[in-house]
């Protein structure tokens, strides 16, 4: 079994906004499954969740990173942008998306955000939510980006990957996989992994 990272490469206003998620399959690593991945996200990210981020985001590419063999890696090119053709709200905002393993722990909580929202999915009543419709359509768009790379050839399971413990590099990393993947209606920022 392998496992890898995948990166979604971004651009947002001159900044670079990328998305970082973490994969295994039931194979060794390999260049060849490396760039499967970034096939499979790429395809399913454009596919699921492009249409809902706003047009001043561009996706640049995918790059995949096998964690257990770093000789391992893919790419796959991309310019595709986003086609919300509204008011962006703030380059650092993204929507929270929560990793649950179904164990307790910090080796086993993950998450990654979702960049290039419109104002429009901001509450207007309380700027550091989500609007609750904003919340159910990017529910929609990660289940199927989640699901849409799960199928992609089916060796691939998203998984929570953690490399620290107690404050040390783990000899080995620790995966596990994610059992669901659900928006938060708090916001995060890009500039901080502890929202």
């Amino acid at each position: 079994m392998a496992i890898y990272r995948a990166t979604i490469n971004g651009n947002q206003y001159g900044q670079t906004v990328d998305v970082i998620t973490s994969w295994s399959n039931v194979f060794a690593g390999s260049t060849s499954d490396a760039n499967k991945l970034a096939d499979a996200v790429g395809e399913a990210w454009k596919d699921n969740v492009l249409h809902d981020l706003n047009l001043s985001y561009s996706m640049t590419g995918v790059t995949v990173a096998c964690i257990d063999e770093p000789s391992f890696g893919g790419f796959k090119s991309y310019a595709e942008v986003g086609a919300v053709n509204l008011d962006p709200a703030s380059v650092f905002l993204v929507a929270r998306v929560k990793l649950d393993t179904g164990l307790r722990g910090r080796s086993y909580q993950g998450r990654f955000g979702i960049p290039a929202l419109s104002v429009t999915m901001v509450d207007t009543s309380n700027p550091n939510f989500l609007e609750s419709g904003a919340q159910g359509g990017l529910q929609t768009d990660v289940d199927g980006f989640v699901s849409d790379v799960e199928a992609h050839d089916g060796s691939f399971s998203m998984m929570v990957v953690s490399l620290i413990k107690d404050g040390s590099p783990r000899t080995a990393p620790l995966d596990t996989p994610v059992t669901s993947a659900t928006v938060e209606l708090p916001l995060g920022t890009r500039n901080s992994r502890k929202n």
